[in-house]
């Protein structure tokens, strides 16, 4: 290769030498161009990061001051509706969960209890046993009775005293007198006929239930009139003064069954007389309603366990809380779902289920 192509490195050094006196700025002039970019970049990112970070500080002051320290009613006011939330919210919290047990009862319990249905379509079944009382021996001197065996359930006896006590402490009466109470099915076959031979079946029908199917079989049903120390029979409709027992009696657990405005539901024409135990809350709704116990029935129906429970008040301020269950199909028990810790019974209806009835004012 031609030796033009080759130099020595004294000879490029020497070059080297001549250009830089040739030119002794260019070099010092690319140095300040960096510098002046480097210097405005930094500049920029710093302004940039004080914007943010001011912005930020003013945001987060805003959202934590309060209405008097900005001077103005809050953007975010607590309203009524808020506040009934909050309290909702709160009552929910602080209830305490309810927890049931669900012991079993045989099916054949769905015709025992206090609110079982006996009518016309409704037949009554006789249990193996049957506790009653004789009035004779158990009941108080505020009122009278036409037979020294007339008995009834021990429950319906014991409300009957109570009534009938307070009916004589207001009213200074104390003539009061229980015609009937229990019957036996061959007593009512009896009276069935005897009626018959007197005014015959048409008339009978009206009033008299034919055997298997009263509610005097039950104990939980009496006839009460009047008899004066005189020696005078009368009707408790026959003076004012009587009303007070059909007015009150609900709030010892008794119904004025049959009511004239609802023989057609009940299919017996109305008797002032004949009044019939089923318990403080059912003759309390009973009452305030204008229902008979076919209708009741039909409504507790209604509120089944797994959907909304029929809940009220009564006079007294006892809170109540009632449900309905369906009998098992399936077997020969139903078991019937009951809170834990409350007070409650359950009574079949004889019509097809069983109700619970719990007293929300009490614990067990």
């Amino acid at each position: 290769m031609p030796d033009k192509y080759f130099r020595s490195s004294s000879e490029m050094q020497k070059n080297a030498s001549q250009n830089r006196k040739r030119n002794p700025n260019k070099r010092g002039n690319g140095h300040n161009y960096i510098g002046i970019i480097i210097t405005v970049a930094v500049i920029c990112v710093a302004l940039i990061t004080a914007t943010i970070f001011g912005v930020s500080y003013l945001v987060g002051k805003l959202n934590n001051e309060t209405p008097s320290e900005k001077g103005g009613a809050s953007t975010n006011p607590i309203t009524e509706k808020t506040e009934k939330a909050s309290e909702s919210e709160t009552e929910e919290q602080t209830e305490p969960e309810i927890v049931y047990e669900y012991p079993e009862y045989e099916n054949t319990e769905i015709s025992q209890g206090p609110l079982i249905l006996v009518n016309y379509d409704h037949e009554y079944k006789f249990p193996d046993h049957q506790y009653l009382l004789v009035l004779y021996e158990n009941k108080t001197s505020s009122y009278k009775i036409s037979d020294s065996k007339i008995s009834l359930e021990r429950d319906t006896l014991i409300a009957l005293n109570d009534m009938l006590d307070a009916f004589e402490s207001e009213k200074k009466i104390h003539d009061v007198i229980v015609t009937s109470g229990y019957r036996s099915y061959e007593t009512q076959m009896d009276l069935y006929a005897s009626r018959i031979e007197t005014v015959g079946i048409e008339e009978t029908k009206k009033y008299v239930a034919i055997a298997g199917y009263s509610e005097h079989h039950t104990g939980m049903a009496f006839d009460l009139a009047v008899y004066t120390d005189e020696g005078k029979s009368l009707k408790l409709g026959d003076k004012t003064e009587y009303s007070w027992i059909a007015d009150n009696c609900y709030k010892y657990g008794f119904i004025l069954r049959y009511d004239q405005s609802k023989s057609d539901i009940t299919g017996i024409m109305g008797e002032e007389w004949h009044f019939r135990y089923v318990g403080v809350p059912h003759a309390y709704y009973m009452k305030k309603h204008n229902l008979a116990l076919e209708e009741y029935i039909t409504l507790l129906k209604g509120f089944p366990f797994s959907e909304e429970h029929l809940k009220f008040t009564d006079d007294s301020g006892r809170k109540w809380e009632i449900y309905y269950v369906p009998q098992s199909l399936s077997g020969t028990k139903t078991k019937i779902p009951v809170p834990a810790g409350n007070k409650y019974t359950v009574t079949g209806t004889n019509d097809g289920g069983f109700a619970v009835i719990i007293d929300k004012t009490g614990t067990i």
